[in-house]
């Protein structure tokens, strides 16, 4: 029981003590002293109901004023953790974006040492510039390099040679069977290997190590790349879709590269071609036959 509960039975409890004592003194017949006395006595009763009444009023008035300041109280409480709440969630993301910030410019550091350690190793155009002047000061007794010197003849020539080297990138327009070469119609890049019409082959006019790229469609036929000089002919590499070749006898792509070497003799012409062989009644090749000679290096003199 609470201790509102317990003042108003004990309220209650004093009204029904006055009624008791009320109703005495009303019964008839009694003596003048005794009216004055219970006259007395119903006043002091009153007086006291009056009393208890108006502290009962007084500490239910001071109760509801506690609860409501303990209700505001406890709302200005919950406010105040939704708030803490939301600073939570905003401190949350401040620390998450002051890691991001902190990582961004750790990688920044880290650039900076890379870029300052690049610089240091790496030679700037400057630098390349002063080095070559003073290799060009030493090699000319500090005078420079004379472009009438007998030697410097060849070495202009070998840049040269190494800056423009043969290159060709061909292919071919109609399908072909039947033995024989393929002839090329369409060539996308050429430089320093002409093409022979009449004979179907390329003239290689430079010696020095090539390299060849060849691709086409194929059905139980073979393409075979040569080089070939009045002296010998030879076969670089060959690829096709007959059994014991490369692929199968269904129409199939196929593709092969190879390398060969052209020594540097005056009296010797190389050529470079490539032979057919679809003979049978179902071989053909297809149209689009690909090739790609380019020269890589220079010879060394050796086979």
């Amino acid at each position: 029981m609470t201790a509102q509960e317990t003042q108003v039975s004990q309220v209650k409890q004093a009204v029904k003590d006055v009624a008791e004592k009320l109703a005495k003194v009303e019964k008839p017949a009694a003596p003048a002293a005794k009216a004055d006395e219970s006259k007395k006595e119903v006043e002091a009763l009153s007086k006291t109901v009056k009393d208890n009444q108006k502290k009962t009023d007084d500490k239910l008035s001071a109760q509801e004023k506690g609860i409501k300041e303990m209700t505001e109280k406890i709302g200005k409480l919950e406010k105040a953790d939704t708030g803490k709440s939301g600073l939570s969630g905003d401190a949350s993301k401040l620390t998450a974006l002051t890691k991001a910030i902190d990582t961004i410019q750790e990688n920044s550091k880290s650039l900076e040492t890379m870029v300052k350690k690049m610089k240091t190793e790496v030679p700037t155009q400057k630098d390349l510039e002063k080095m070559k002047s003073e290799i060009l000061s030493k090699a000319g007794g500090g005078k420079g390099l004379d472009p009438n010197h007998p030697d410097i003849g060849p070495l202009m020539d070998s840049l040269i040679m190494t800056n423009d080297r043969p290159y060709v990138d061909c292919t071919t327009l109609t399908p072909m069977t039947g033995n024989g070469l393929i002839k090329f119609e369409r060539f996308t890049a050429m430089n320093k290997l002409p093409w022979d019409d009449a004979n179907d082959q390329f003239i290689i006019q430079e010696p020095g190590v090539y390299a060849v790229h060849i691709s086409g469609i194929l059905q139980d036929a073979v393409l075979s790349v040569k080089i070939a000089s009045n002296m010998l002919e030879r076969e670089v590499c060959a690829v096709g879709s007959r059994d014991g070749v490369i692929g199968v006898q269904a129409p199939a792509f196929v593709f092969r590269s190879g390398i060969f070497q052209i020594e540097d003799d005056d009296n010797v012409c190389e050529t470079v071609f490539i032979e057919i062989h679809a003979d049978n009644d179902d071989s053909f090749v297809d149209k689009n036959v690909s090739l790609t000679l380019f020269k890589i290096a220079e010879s060394n003199g050796s086979e």
